[in-house]
C-alpha cells in the first residue's frame, strides 16, 4: 500500500455566511458531533510535474476556495474550487512563482504573497534570486502588483493586518511591506530585531484581523542558521513595531491567531496564549508532546491541528476552554501541518504524497 505525506498543510474552514450576531455557526459547531464529518478526497496535480505542493488556502465560501503553493511546472501554483471541481490557475507565462499565503476579504478582493525566482541565465546574479511577489484577485483575474525595483527584497510567506486598508506582507531576511489601501511600499519604520542579523530572520506570521484590531508580527531568528529559531513577538503601536516578548530558549512558534474575542494565540512547540503583562502561557499542558500548526474557532471552542512527532499521525483536537479532546486522526505519519480556519461548516485540509510525482490531496469534511 502506498503511503502518503512527508509534508502536510492542514487548514480547517467553517463560517463565512454568519448571522449579524455571529452566533449561528458557533452554536452549530458547539452542538455538532465532529466525529460524524463525512470526508471526500480530491487530487491536484499537473501533467509532467514532479511537484504539486500546496501550502495555503482561503475561501469566500465553501464553493469559492483558493489554494496556493509550488509547482515545478509553470502552471498549478494556484487552484480554484467552485463547489464541484478544482481548476488550475492559468498562469499567463510568468516563470518561477510560488505562493506562501493567501488572504482575502471578498470573492473579488483576494491577496496572495510569495516569491518570484529570477535565474542567473536571465541576467541576475547567483543560481537564483528569490524576489518578493504580491498578487491580487479582483473577481476576474490575478494580477501581479509591481514593486519598485529599489524596494524589491526577498520572498514573502505571510500576509495579515487590520483589514483591507491596513495590511502587511513579510518573509525572509526581515522583508516587510505595508499596504494602506492604495499601494504597497517597503516598511520604512525600523523593525527592532534584537540580534543584528537580518539575513537570519524570518517573518513567519502576521495576525489577521479587521479594522481597529491590534496587529502582531512573529519574527523568528535562526542563530547561525540553526534548525530551531528564537521567536520574537512584535505589536504595532503608534506607527512603530514594538518588541513585546521573546523566548530565552529555543521554543518554536510558527503561526499567530487572533481569535474573534481579540485574544492572541501562537502555535508551534505548544499552543500558547499571549497577553500584555503576562506574556506566554501554555494552554496545551494536556498535550505535552503535541506540535501544533494551526487553530481556529473561539476562545472556548477551538480546533487545533498538529502531530505528536515525526512518526506520529496528524490529528485534530477540540478545546472547550478547559479540556482537549481528539476529534480526528489521519492514518498517515511523518507530516508537517500548517494554517487552520473556517468556512461554511466545511472542513478542508491539504496533504502531499511522499513519493514522486508529489501530488496534493485535498480532504473535505462536511456534515
Amino acid at each position: 500500500m502506498k503511503k502518503y505525506l512527508l509534508f502536510v498543510v492542514v487548514l480547517l474552514l467553517i463560517t463565512c455566511n454568519k448571522s449579524p450576531t455571529g452566533t449561528d455557526d458557533e452554536n452549530r459547531l458547539r452542538n455538532a458531533d465532529l466525529s460524524a464529518l463525512q470526508w471526500t478526497v480530491d487530487t491536484l496535480f499537473t501533467e509532467n510535474s514532479l511537484n504539486t505542493v500546496m501550502y495555503t488556502i482561503w475561501g469566500a465560501s465553501k464553493n469559492d476556495v483558493w489554494v496556493g503553493g509550488f509547482n515545478d511546472n509553470i502552471y498549478g501554483i494556484m487552484w480554484h474550487y467552485d463547489g464541484k471541481k478544482w481548476t488550475a490557475w492559468q498562469n499567463p507565462g510568468i516563470p518561477g512563482l510560488s505562493i506562501g499565503e493567501i488572504w482575502g476579504f471578498a470573492d473579488d478582493d483576494i491577496w496572495a504573497v510569495g516569491e518570484r525566482r529570477r535565474y542567473a541565465n536571465q541576467g541576475y546574479p547567483g543560481a537564483s534570486d528569490r524576489m518578493s511577489l504580491i498578487m491580487h484577485y479582483d473577481g476576474y483575474e490575478w494580477k501581479e502588483i509591481l514593486i519598485p525595483e529599489n524596494d524589491v527584497r526577498a520572498g514573502l510567506s505571510s500576509i495579515g493586518g487590520a483589514g483591507p486598508n491596513d495590511m502587511y506582507a513579510g518573509g525572509a531576511n526581515g522583508t516587510l511591506y505595508h499596504y494602506d489601501g492604495s499601494k504597497w511600499k517597503l516598511d520604512s519604520l525600523y523593525l527592532p530585531v534584537v540580534p543584528n542579523d537580518s539575513n537570519g530572520t524570518f517573518i513567519s506570521s502576521i495576525s489577521q484581523g479587521s479594522a481597529g484590531d491590534d496587529i502582531y508580527l512573529l519574527q523568528n531568528w535562526r542563530m547561525n542558521y540553526a534548525v530551531i529559531p528564537y521567536p520574537y513577538l512584535y505589536k504595532r503601536e503608534n506607527e512603530k513595531w514594538v518588541l513585546k516578548d521573546s523566548s530565552d530558549y529555543w521554543y518554536y512558534f510558527n503561526n499567530l491567531w487572533l481569535s474573534p474575542e481579540k485574544n492572541l494565540y501562537l502555535t508551534g512547540s505548544e499552543v500558547v496564549s499571549w497577553t500584555e503583562g503576562t506574556g506566554f502561557s501554555s494552554i496545551s499542558t494536556q498535550l505535552p508532546t503535541y506540535r501544533s500548526h494551526g487553530m481556529a474557532g473561539w476562545d472556548d471552542n477551538m480546533l487545533v491541528s498538529g502531530r505528536d512527532g515525526p512518526t506520529e499521525n496528524p490529528q485534530f483536537f477540540h478545546f472547550n476552554g478547559t479540556d482537549w479532546v481528539q476529534i480526528f486522526a489521519l492514518p498517515q505519519t511523518g507530516v508537517t501541518l500548517s494554517q487552520l480556519f473556517f468556512i461554511d461548516a466545511t472542513v478542508y485540509f491539504i496533504v502531499r504524497t511522499d513519493y514522486y510525482p508529489l501530488k496534493t490531496l485535498i480532504y473535505k469534511g462536511s456534515f
